[in-house]
């Protein structure tokens, strides 16, 4: 729940790094610096918060119907007779 989002802090920076460099091939890296300063936060926090969902919810979400969908599994595979299970 915590890696991902933290991994934005060196991630996001290179990302606008190299967009700076594809969209103004010209600039300085003075000027590139004072870019990134100006967009990092903002982006970071974004790139951040886009992640929650999905490494949260989504992961907890997924584990439990992963664990319904085994038991399930079971059930069908290894029918009990005479309330011993076959196996």
């Amino acid at each position: 729940l915590v890696s991902p989002p933290l991994m934005q802090v060196l991630c996001t920076p290179m990302h606008l790094l190299s967009l700076s460099l594809i969209n103004d091939p010209s600039a300085t890296a003075a000027a590139r610096i004072a870019k990134l300063k100006l967009a990092t936060p903002a982006a970071l926090l974004a790139r951040s918060l886009r992640m929650l969902p999905a490494y949260g919810v989504g992961g907890i979400l997924n584990s439990t119907l992963v664990a319904r969908g085994r038991a399930m599994a079971r059930a069908r595979a290894l029918p009990t007779v005479g309330g011993i299970l076959n196996s």
